[in-house]
């Protein structure tokens, strides 16, 4: 692949499902490392590293069913053709989000081949690891748009694509007047950089707290919102 401008604008635009797999990859190798996502679920991921992939796939498709999941891409032109160079998932949170996610925990996803670079023990860490995190999306907060995913290809990595993709969740929860939130996988002095810029404030509180937790000891994991005005 040609080498990018530095300066080259994102286009901002829905995820189609043929998106899918590339979201996956992107995903993918802008985790490789994660401390999470890397390191802990994917313990053999430099063995297997195209693999990492079905991970992300799976979350993907799953999530793709509920209709208040807003899936978006970075784009831009490149030798004439678009190129794919993030995505997020915004997830609209309320009432009707929490009725779609208890019947989708009865649909059927079609197989995929075993993920060898993934501990088996660990692939669902994060959905174990829910009771404990506290429910803080109540009030003035039960009403969200919250960021469910962020991944930049790491070789369009500070081009602001990522800044993009969160600000285009960010003006839907403006233009509904509620708030915006997000459980960075960053380490607190990234997070409190990135997410802060764009008006997000931690509340001190992080998902990886509390005794028992499965995911403690791992980095990020800070609880920010953006409240409505």
């Amino acid at each position: 692949m040609d080498s990018l401008s530095k300066t080259t604008e994102a286009t901002i635009r829905l995820a189609h499902a043929d998106d899918q797999f590339i979201m996956a990859s992107i995903a993918a190798r802008a985790n490789f490392d994660d401390d999470l996502f890397g390191k802990i679920i994917h313990p053999y991921r430099e063995q297997y590293p195209e693999d990492m992939h079905i991970f992300w796939l799976k979350k993907f498709r799953k999530a793709w069913h509920n209709p208040y999941n807003l899936f978006l891409v970075s784009t831009v032109q490149h030798n004439g053709s678009e190129l794919i160079t993030g995505m997020a998932q915004w997830s609209r949170r309320g009432e009707h989000f929490n009725e779609y996610q208890a019947l989708l925990k009865e649909c059927l996803e079609p197989a995929l081949p075993v993920n060898r670079a993934a501990d088996p023990q660990m692939e669902n860490l994060i959905e174990r690891s829910g009771s404990y995190l506290p429910d803080l999306w109540t009030g003035d907060r039960f009403e969200c748009w919250r960021l469910n995913g962020l991944a930049i290809d790491p070789v369009h990595q500070g081009n602001r694509h990522g800044t993009a993709l969160v600000r285009y969740g960010l003006d839907l929860a403006a233009k509904e007047n509620i708030a915006a939130s997000v459980i960075s996988a960053a380490k607190k002095e990234v997070a409190e950089g990135f997410y802060a810029k764009l008006g997000f404030k931690s509340i001190g509180i992080r998902a990886v707290d509390g005794e028992g937790n499965p995911l403690s000891g791992i980095e990020g994991g800070q609880i920010m919102f953006k409240d409505k005005q």
